[in-house]
């Protein structure tokens, strides 16, 4: 007896999210945010490119994937929130692995492009203490996100207590 298993159809788009608990889930933020935020994309796209996206995917060899600025978008954001391979992320989206990391990296520039715009891009390194203080003026908060770092232990009781934080549990 031979089963017939149809494989099932990748619905990848984000007009098929029905709620606010699915747009989360797939990009991290509401549809309300998600269409304003492509709407800045798209402005960017055209500082960028000189062009609409339809004008440029006109001009190129190659059968467009991503026809829109929120299908563009979408792609960019849900690669990010869901952490899959780019094999994967090709399959989800019917592109190869390949297209993706190269789609992806484009929209990450488009992206950053926006953000900055919009001055919701943070700053990753500063020259000064001084530049640090002008970039954080006004605000009221800082959160600092560390990590742990494994250093190689050693034999030495001593030296081991000078390395140990005393975070977790006390050395005897």
């Amino acid at each position: 007896m031979y089963l017939c298993i149809k494989p099932p159809t990748m619905n990848a788009d984000y007009r098929s999210i029905t709620n606010k608990r699915q747009w989360n889930a797939t990009i991290g933020m509401t549809e309300d945010e998600f269409h304003y935020l492509a709407e800045k994309f798209g402005e960017t796209f055209r500082s960028i490119y000189g062009k609409e996206l339809w004008e440029r995917q006109e001009e190129s060899t190659t059968k467009a994937r991503f026809t829109t600025y929120e299908d563009f978008l979408f792609f960019i954001l849900f690669s990010f929130k869901a952490g899959v391979t780019y094999d994967v992320l090709g399959f989800i989206f019917d592109i190869d692995g390949s297209s993706a990391i190269r789609i992806q990296n484009e929209g990450l520039r488009i992206l950053r492009g926006t953000l900055k715009s919009m001055k919701l891009y943070p700053a990753r390194k500063f020259d000064t203490v001084k530049d640090f203080k002008n970039w954080m003026k006004g605000e009221k908060e800082l959160i600092i996100d560390g990590q742990e770092q494994a250093i190689q232990r050693s034999d030495n009781q001593e030296v081991q207590k000078k390395d140990y934080s005393g975070k977790k549990n006390d050395i005897l």
